[in-house]
């Protein structure tokens, strides 16, 4: 697990595609954290999390090859705005997106349905 998280807080740029469903993942949450900059297609179930596009993340278009290399590479140049993008996604993770908040969540439901 250390050396999962050290290959990310080494990464500059995090690329990720969505899966077959086009959601959100646990990648989101775990690379955010490490407050590496996060570089996907937006998923289909984006504003259940609450997650902002080009606030917390940057965008290139899904499925578009060209897209997502003009991405990299911009990003790649402006640093500045590159962390601030991966700051504020970290900054949301943590303040929305923990295992607390997963727990907590989880066990709002049981109380809700269950009890």
């Amino acid at each position: 697990w250390d050396a999962y998280i050290q290959a990310i807080n080494r990464s500059r740029i995090f690329v990720n595609s969505g899966n077959r469903f086009y959601a959100s993942h646990q990648k989101f949450t775990e690379v955010m954290a490490c407050g590496t900059f996060f570089l996907s297609d937006i998923p289909m179930d984006n504003d259940i999390y609450g997650f902002v596009p080009e606030e917390h993340y940057g965008v290139f278009k899904r499925n578009n090859l060209q897209d997502l290399k003009k991405q990299i590479f911009y990003y790649l140049e402006a640093t500045e705005e590159r962390e601030r993008i991966a700051q504020a996604g970290m900054d949301f993770v943590l303040a929305n997106h923990t295992n607390d908040h997963r727990v907590a969540d989880f066990t709002a439901l049981i109380e809700e349905h269950l009890l």
